[in-house]
């Protein structure tokens, strides 16, 4: 997954442009991400509101009021989210360990800077 989209994921998930650049992201990758998003979400806006005028002759569909879904489903709903936090987790901890190891790679050979295979 490029960084691009781990930043639009993470974004997607209410984690915070600070939040990103803290753990490693690039500046400009999460500014440029989260400006796209914006438009996006600007875009999608103005067409719902173009197409709520027309939804006025469309039947209602029928929406159920929060306090009608049960314990179970809510659980489910938290469950869910939880999985997909520990996801994104995942995901940024595997974007650092592929990081890790291209600085590791570059830096083989290099007998300037005394760096050696960790013994273990």
């Amino acid at each position: 997954m490029k960084v691009t989209e781990h930043v639009e994921h993470l974004l997607g998930q209410g984690r915070k442009p600070k939040e990103l650049i803290e753990l490693g992201f690039p500046k400009s990758v999460v500014t440029r991400v989260r400006r796209r998003l914006r438009k996006e979400t600007t875009a999608s806006q103005l067409k719902t509101q173009k197409g709520k005028a027309q939804a006025k002759t469309s039947p209602q569909l029928a929406v159920i009021s929060p306090t009608e879904t049960t314990p179970v489903q809510r659980k489910q709903g938290s469950l869910e989210s939880k999985v997909q936090e520990l996801q994104s987790r995942v995901e940024t901890l595997e974007t650092l360990r592929a990081g890790l190891e291209d600085i590791e790679n570059r830096l083989k050979g290099t007998p300037t800077l005394g760096v050696s295979e960790p013994s273990i």
